[in-house]
């Protein structure tokens, strides 16, 4: 709708309603960088302290799989060197 001189006449109002959320720093992490589910446990760990070999110790996981994985890491955010990454998500 226009008033005759080719300006839209009509206004309108959008009410929203904003919610915080609060993502724990393992969500944090997949949202920033696009982590999978496991990406974003190995990438918690390493921010703890601990060693691919470890997670590497549970039945069934094979240090080549964990090494993938972090392999994985280092492309998606783009750190050269673990301790790199370790600052880099702990400020995810």
């Amino acid at each position: 709708m226009s008033n005759g001189d080719g300006i839209p006449c009509c206004f309108g109002w959008v009410l929203a309603t904003i919610e915080r959320v609060t993502l724990n720093r393992t969500d944090a992490m997949r949202r920033r960088f696009r982590f999978t589910q496991t990406q974003a446990r190995l990438a918690e760990m390493l921010c703890g302290g601990m060693r691919p070999t470890h997670d590497a110790a549970m039945p069934g996981v094979k240090i080549s799989t964990v090494r993938t994985h972090f392999d994985r890491l280092y492309e998606k955010t783009g750190t050269r060197s673990q301790a790199q990454r370790v600052a880099l998500l702990h400020q995810a």
